[in-house]
């Protein structure tokens, strides 16, 4: 079986702190043909520099039967605010579609979008409800084990012990096994090349897709201008069987269907005013500005390089507070991005918040630097 080692696993690519982050780029092979490049994930550059990627696979069962983003954020990473409540609501709108392929359904649970990120959820069963093992990207090594502590409550759930491989589960329960995909793709020319992939398991051990896009648009070119809610995707879908006998995968099939995903537009960004010359890590502040989406709220500071780019964006992380000191969650995008146009720098952060605050708190941490480097000073921003 032919392994692509451009095609990353990229749960965290959302990730900038590294609490929540590996600081080295893992590639991680995952089944592809060379004819068929919907499978392959193209990193964008500012998403590698800004946001350091865990290319690992990790697997959960939530103790519900309806998973969604919600779970996905609760699950891997603890945050149970990342999903706004007005996101929620059109991601819960979305009109559900089926999508067969050889024996495998591929049931669409929620599409959403910004004028950033694109979400698909996917639920994946057997088309007849009969019984099979469905797993993302298989490996003949894996055993249930190898999602970590979620490996135990698969093995109780199959009454298996944890170090049991895939085919061996397989073997016990008497069934097929199969290793499926159903990944997001944005059309042109609105895809911007990057995007994550992962899976969950319900209560039942039915397997959920989730899958994003990163968005782009034309320079001369607005969504709203066009006054549209909606945007042109495919979810690239594949199924491949796993001989029992030899771990050796077949294909069954694949297809590229399209999806209109909803978007949520941004509001007129308002200005913040800035009290002070501010400088930090050799930058100059130059303005802070906010627009709130369904997702939150964006917020984009530019600064100007006043010390010749001697400052490590790499590990920069902008820090967003309220008048107590509470750090705002991240939202959806669980990362801030860092793009630079020589010698004008811009860092856009998503905040999970249900409106513009009146005034927020700003700090740009080096977190390179360990706990012996004074912090920048925190600035106070009002509208």
């Amino acid at each position: 079986m032919k392994r692509d080692m451009e095609n990353l696993n990229l749960r965290d690519t959302f990730k900038a702190t590294p609490d929540k982050c590996r600081d080295a780029l893992m590639t991680a092979a995952r089944s592809v043909r060379e004819e068929e490049p919907v499978r392959r994930i193209t990193v964008r550059a500012v998403l590698i520099t800004a946001c350091i990627i865990l290319a690992t696979m990790a697997i959960a069962i939530a103790a519900t039967k309806t998973l969604g983003w919600v779970d996905f954020y609760e699950i891997f990473y603890g945050d149970s605010y990342v999903v706004t409540k007005e996101a929620q609501e059109i991601m819960d709108n979305t009109e559900q579609q089926t999508f067969t392929i050889g024996p495998v359904a591929f049931t669409v649970q929620s599409l959403y979008a910004d004028e950033q990120e694109a979400m698909a959820s996917t639920l994946v069963t057997t088309a007849d409800g009969s019984k099979a093992l469905i797993v993302m990207d298989y490996f003949y090594e894996d055993t249930l084990s190898n999602n970590d502590e979620f490996g135990e409550i698969l093995a109780k759930l199959y009454g298996v012990d944890p170090e049991t491989t895939w085919i061996d589960v397989a073997k016990k329960l008497n069934c097929p096994l199969y290793s499926v995909g159903a990944r997001l793709h944005m059309q042109d020319p609105y895809d911007s090349g990057g995007g994550m992939y992962d899976a969950l398991y319900d209560e039942e051990g039915r397997l959920v897709y989730f899958s994003t896009s990163g968005i782009v648009y034309p320079d001369n070119e607005s969504v709203a201008a066009r006054g549209t809610l909606e945007l042109p995707a495919q979810l690239s879908l594949w199924v491949e069987e796993v001989d029992l006998e030899t771990g050796d995968t077949k294909d069954i099939g694949d297809d590229l269907v399209d999806v209109k995903v909803p978007m949520s537009l941004q509001s007129e960004p308002v200005e913040y005013q800035i009290p002070e010359d501010y400088m930090v890590f050799g930058l100059h502040l130059d303005s802070v500005k906010a627009a709130k989406t369904a997702s939150g709220v964006y917020l984009y500071a530019d600064f100007t390089d006043q010390d010749g780019m001697k400052y490590r964006r790499n590990y920069m992380r902008p820090v967003w507070t309220d008048e107590n000191g509470k750090e705002y969650p991240e939202g959806i995008t669980m990362c801030h991005n860092i793009d630079v146009q020589w010698p004008q720098v811009n860092i856009t952060s998503l905040i999970a918040a249900d409106s513009i605050p009146e005034r927020i708190w700003f700090q740009l941490l080096d977190e390179d630097k360990g706990e012996e480097n004074v912090p920048a000073t925190m600035l106070e921003l009002k509208k």
